[in-house]
């Protein structure tokens, strides 16, 4: 096994699948410190993090809560959400893989699967500005990513796609012998 003679996109996509797992850890580093946590919630999912996390810190700079509070104010526990969306992410990579796709689509639809989790995520996600109306930079980014490498996987598969399309054309020299 060497590594020189491994195609580039080819190494990748060996890995690519594998990707989650960093991704699942750390997010439980980011639950641990209580960073990139959500917005102020209600819900019965809302978590409140200790004094001195990032969540804290900003709730108390904010006004919202007096600096003598031991917790923050509840909030989308985004990191969680993320972890469970990387979780789904490694099954969906590891099944395409298992189906020995064209080279290339193992990395496009992890681009695919990693900017619609975070566009999902960002929308409760506080930690982040907004740019664009209710949108972040990876929200925007995604807006142009997803669909550009949708596009790609279509065309890796166009003549798969397009073989599939056409309506079968009969044979007519066979015909035409067999009626002889």
């Amino acid at each position: 096994f060497e590594l020189r003679k491994i195609p580039k996109i080819e190494g990748l996509e060996i890995f690519v699948p594998y990707i989650p797992i960093g991704g699942i850890l750390g997010r439980l580093g980011c639950f641990c410190e209580g960073c990139c946590y959500g917005t102020i919630t209600d819900s019965t999912f809302g978590l409140r993090f200790p004094m001195d996390s990032p969540a804290w810190s900003e709730h108390v700079s904010r006004q919202l809560i007096s600096s003598d509070q031991f917790f923050s104010l509840p909030v989308h526990p985004t990191q969680l959400y993320e972890i469970g969306m990387w979780i789904i992410a490694g099954i969906v990579l590891i099944t395409i893989r298992n189906h020995k796709p064209r080279k290339g689509t193992i990395i496009l639809s992890f681009l695919i699967l990693y900017f619609l989790m975070r566009f999902v995520e960002d929308f409760v996600r506080a930690d982040y500005g907004k740019i664009v109306g209710n949108l972040d930079l990876m929200q925007l980014l995604a807006l142009f990513i997803i669909p550009l490498s949708s596009l790609s996987i279509l065309l890796i598969y166009r003549d798969k796609l397009f073989h599939l399309s056409l309506p079968q054309k009969e044979n007519t020299t066979n015909t035409q012998i067999e009626n002889k």
